[in-house]
């Protein structure tokens, strides 16, 4: 196993390469600070989420750990689902788990902690509901907009200069389309997903 240490700590690549090395002794650990880098590595460790684009485009056919210190749900999210890296560990786990992530990257498989993998699961489904949205007329995103603010189908009528079964049909098809059944589930999602007021 061929792996690089793509991180600007000298420290933090000092000791994961002394860990690699004795957990793992028939790996081929690099480090881009003192080189040579291998031209095609197995693993690329790094911890910049800046440079993972960089990464994909340098390393095509690279398996990609990230370690993690500190980054939000959608940053991480977005790591994975939208740079394709093989696995997040945070930066405060132990050793045995470090290795198991190794080893399991290696593998071709994904590594994610279970904190990890709950916030990979909601941002898809909501990346997956924005996508949904772009689908809607203006009039769908109004009302979902006046739904959030607790108007009620006839009060949305009424601002709307629509009647109250138009609005019902909307909201229904709404409903659908979101995969949402009642208004306190749209709200939350609308909420969550930043497109509450629209």
């Amino acid at each position: 196993m061929e792996i690089l240490l793509e991180l600007k700590s000298r420290l933090l690549c000092e000791g994961l390469r002394e860990m690699i090395s004795k957990h793992l002794p028939e790996s081929v650990v690099s480090d881009r600070q003192v080189g040579p880098v291998p031209a095609q590595p197995d693993i690329v460790i790094f911890a910049d989420r800046k440079r993972a684009a960089e990464m994909a485009t340098n390393y095509p056919k690279g398996k990609f750990l990230f370690i993690d210190n500190g980054l939000s749900d959608a940053e991480l999210a977005s790591l994975l689902i939208g740079h394709g890296i093989h696995g997040i560990i945070s930066c405060d786990q132990g050793q045995s788990l470090f290795i198991r992530a190794l080893q399991t990257v290696y593998r071709g498989e994904i590594w994610l902690e279970q904190k990890q993998l709950q916030t990979v699961l909601r941002e898809g489904s909501l990346l997956q509901q924005k996508d949904k949205t772009k689908s809607m007329s203006d009039q769908d995103r109004k009302i979902i907009a006046l739904i959030t603010l607790g108007q009620k189908n006839s009060e949305i009528a009424t601002d709307l200069c629509l009647s109250e079964p138009t609005i019902k049909a909307h909201v229904s098809r709404i409903y659908k389309t979101l995969n949402v059944r009642n208004r306190s589930q749209l709200v939350t999602l609308a909420n969550e997903s930043g497109w509450g007021h629209m």
